[in-house]
């Protein structure tokens, strides 16, 4: 991920005492770590079907100026490329967005993100283009339990051995 958007998330204190209690015990860090990273990603790719952010507010539309050039073909650089043509699909151009959603887990921190250069657009919006902001990486409440259920079934495996 060296261009592009990445995320940290704080703010999960009990997801973090859990796996402090995994490192208290000696345990390696990564395997969940790894386990969280799979279901954050996938979760975060869900986004772009269901069209939400992971607060679960629904993202806005394309404009209807951009509807109209998708629609004729004329959204990217290949006139004509059957990708283009659904005013209704919403960060799939390409596919490259979706596509290039990853994580990497180092020195205990797992980072997710996106290498596309348009990643922080979408993220946050660029007001000077009437982009709105359409998050697709966060942490939802699925995700949450999602998380405190890995790192409960670590520590029950590390108890057990």
């Amino acid at each position: 991920m060296t261009a592009g958007f990445s995320a940290r998330f704080t703010g999960f204190p009990q997801a973090q005492a859990q796996l402090q209690r995994l490192k208290d015990a000696g345990q390696n860090l990564d395997g969940p770590l790894k386990a969280i990273g799979d279901s954050l990603t996938a979760s975060t790719r869900h986004r772009f079907t269901t069209h939400t952010g992971p607060d679960g507010e629904p993202w806005a539309a394309v404009s209807p100026k951009y509807a109209r050039r998708k629609a004729a073909g004329k959204a990217t650089q290949n006139p004509g490329d059957a990708r283009t043509r659904n005013p209704g699909d919403l960060l799939v151009l390409t596919g490259q967005l979706i596509g290039g959603i990853n994580y990497a887990v180092q020195s205990e921190t797992l980072r997710i993100g996106s290498p596309d250069v348009y990643a922080p657009v979408h993220q946050f919006g660029w007001p000077g283009r009437n982009i709105p902001a359409r998050p697709f990486i966060g942490v939802s409440e699925a995700d949450l339990k999602l998380i405190r259920a890995t790192i409960d079934d670590h520590l029950e495996a590390a108890a057990e051995g």
